[in-house]
C-alpha cells in the first residue's frame, strides 16, 4: 500500500536556514538594547546637571555614548534584516519550487477545473505573504517584546509604584486593539475572495 505523503510543513523549508534568522533575532535585540541607551545617558545627563556637576567633559562623553549606542542601533538594525530577508527568501524560493514540483504530479482534471489566476495566487501572492511574518515578525517581535520586559523587571526593581504607572497604557492599548480587529475576519475573507477573483479573471482575459 502506498504511503499518503504529508502536506507541506513551513517548518521543514525554515529548519535548513534557521541559523540566518536566530542571527537575525539575536542582533535585532541588541538593536533594540542599543537603542535603549541614548535614553539612560540623557537620564544621567540630567542627574548630573541637578547635582551641580560643570565637567563639561563628563556631559560629553555620554553625548557620545548616546551616539555610538544610537549609530549602533541602526548599523545592528539593517544586519539583522539582511539576514532575516536572505533566509526568507530563500524559503520562498523553495517553497515556490515545492508547489510547481506539486503542480506537475497533479491529475489534468484538476489543472483543467482550476482557473489560471488562482494557480497564480498561490504561488506568487500567498507565498509572497509569508515574507513579513518570516523576515518581520519573528526578529522584531521578539527583540521589541525582550528589552521592555527587561525594563518592566527593572522598573519594579527601583519601584512598583512607577512601573505600574508605566503599565496603564497597556490595558488602554489592549481595548484599542479590539475595536480595531472587530470583524476582521470577514472583511479579510473578502478582500481575499475579492483578489483572487480579479486575478483569475485578469489571467484568463489576457491568456484569452
Amino acid at each position: 500500500m502506498q504511503k499518503q505523503k504529508k502536506p507541506f510543513s513551513l517548518m521543514a523549508f525554515i529548519r535548513p536556514h534557521r541559523v540566518g534568522f536566530i542571527t537575525s533575532t539575536v542582533l535585532a535585540v541588541l538593536s533594540v538594547t542599543s537603542g535603549m541607551v541614548p535614553y539612560f545617558a540623557v537620564a544621567r545627563m540630567v542627574n548630573l546637571l541637578i547635582s551641580g556637576e560643570k565637567n563639561f567633559s563628563i556631559y560629553l562623553a555620554w553625548g557620545a555614548a548616546a551616539l555610538i549606542a544610537y549609530l549602533l542601533k541602526s548599523v545592528l538594525h539593517g544586519i539583522s534584516t539582511r539576514c532575516s530577508h536572505e533566509a526568507t527568501f530563500h524559503v520562498l524560493s523553495e517553497l515556490r519550487r515545492a508547489v510547481a514540483d506539486k503542480l506537475t504530479r497533479v491529475s489534468m482534471g484538476y489543472l483543467s477545473d482550476t482557473p489560471s489566476g488562482r494557480l497564480k495566487t498561490v504561488m506568487v501572492e500567498r507565498v509572497e505573504q509569508m515574507e513579513v511574518p518570516l523576515a518581520h515578525i519573528i526578529p522584531e517581535m521578539t527583540s521589541n517584546l525582550l528589552v521592555p520586559l527587561a525594563i518592566v523587571v527593572c522598573l519594579f526593581a527601583l519601584d512598583w509604584r512607577m512601573a505600574l504607572a508605566c503599565m496603564l497604557v497597556i490595558p488602554v492599548g489592549f481595548v484599542l486593539l479590539m475595536g480595531q480587529m472587530k470583524d476582521y475576519k470577514n472583511r479579510a475573507d473578502c478582500y481575499i475572495t475579492a483578489c483572487s477573483g480579479m486575478d483569475s479573471a485578469v489571467v484568463e482575459y489576457i491568456n484569452g
